[in-house]
């Protein structure tokens, strides 16, 4: 624990140092850092993703982000939220399944087979589908008659449906148009 202060603090003071040091037209560089390191934790954790366009998902993969551009489905029940990174069947493609659009908060995704929450699974190009470890926490940004927007974070992931080795941090935040 001591060592996450102490990160944190070398790295706010040397950005502190750096802003007052630098010259003028350098200051906004250093200051794109600090928002960096405003929405991230100490340990690379993610604290918040920007909404999104209408109808996609910024996905994060450890440190990849990626845009999923295809909406294909965004309602509540079995199909729920499924977008892809292009038309057709494009990895990776984010499912959503069993997600209840009425309730704007106590959102969770189960793993295995769900009881209570929403079911996610996610094809991936390396052609495993993963799943999450352990249940994750999902936060509703926005709820309206028409817009559906969900923001999960810092969840771990593995493949062969949650089971296997191969484990990813993943943070994702859908935006997408009820249907």
């Amino acid at each position: 624990m001591f060592q996450t202060y102490k990160v944190t603090f070398l790295v706010l003071g040397f950005l502190s140092f750096a802003l007052t040091n630098c010259a003028e037209e350098k200051k906004n560089d250093l200051a794109v850092l600090s928002i960096v390191f405003s929405k991230h934790g100490s340990l690379g954790e993610i604290k918040e993703i920007p909404q999104p366009t209408l109808d996609t998902v910024t996905l994060i993969l450890d440190d990849t982000s990626i845009e999923l551009l295809n909406q294909e489905e965004c309602k509540t029940g079995n199909l729920g939220i499924i977008v892809s990174k292009d038309a057709g069947s494009v990895t990776p493609i984010l499912n959503i399944h069993l997600i209840d659009m009425s309730k704007n908060s106590g959102i969770f995704l189960e793993t295995q087979t769900p009881t209570t929450g929403s079911h996610m699974d996610l094809d991936h190009t390396d052609g495993e589908t993963y799943n999450v470890v352990q249940d994750c926490p999902a936060t509703v940004m926005e709820n309206t008659p028409q817009i559906y927007d969900l923001q999960v974070l810092n969840c771990k992931i593995a493949d062969q449906f949650g089971g296997g080795s191969n484990q990813k941090n993943m943070s994702f935040r859908v935006r997408c148009t009820k249907g």
